[in-house]
């Protein structure tokens, strides 16, 4: 059990560690991490056995019944946000038909991206009434008087303007 406990301990002072100074890719410490995380997942499976044996002990010793008995510890050991390039990238392949939008909607949630315990389908009924929606679905707003005037230092407007010097030369 103290093997466990410093291995555990080791880990996870591993973990929080600041992360190296040069230059690794991103596949690389991806796999080193994965690794750390799988052994430190198996451990915690261990520990959540042994405390269910334990509570069943105690529920026995007590006289209730040990059918409910059910440990979950959290598993979220490293902070596992999804970049702006992954998100992208999902939303891509959902959209080009690689996978239905459960997958999208799943990988959005392990990302960070859509809370954990958002309801899925409350969720979507909000994007079906947004979209909807006449706000949703009205032309974009033009400024007051028209199209914008040019930029300072822009001569003319539209596609033909020019920078700096009247249209007439020197």
């Amino acid at each position: 059990m103290m093997d466990l406990k410093q291995a555990m301990a080791a880990l996870g002072a591993q973990m929080i560690m600041a992360p190296k100074k040069s230059a690794e890719a991103a596949d690389t410490v991806r796999i080193t991490k994965s690794g750390e995380v799988s052994l430190l997942e198996s451990m915690v499976s261990r520990i959540e056995e042994g405390l269910e044996m334990a509570f069943s002990y105690i529920a026995k010793w007590e006289g209730v019944p040990d059918t409910a008995i059910e440990v979950k510890m959290s598993r979220n050991f490293i902070d596992s946000h999804l970049t702006a390039q992954e998100i992208t990238a999902l939303v891509s392949a959902w959209q080009t038909g690689a996978f239905p939008h459960s997958v999208l909607t799943l990988n959005l949630q392990k990302g960070g991206v859509i809370p954990a315990d958002a309801d899925l389908e409350e969720l979507q009924r909000e994007i079906e009434e947004e979209a909807n929606s006449p706000a949703f679905n009205a032309p974009p707003a033009t400024p007051p008087g028209g199209a914008a005037p040019p930029a300072p230092g822009m001569k003319g407007s539209g596609a033909g303007a020019s920078i700096g010097q009247d249209e007439g030369g020197d």
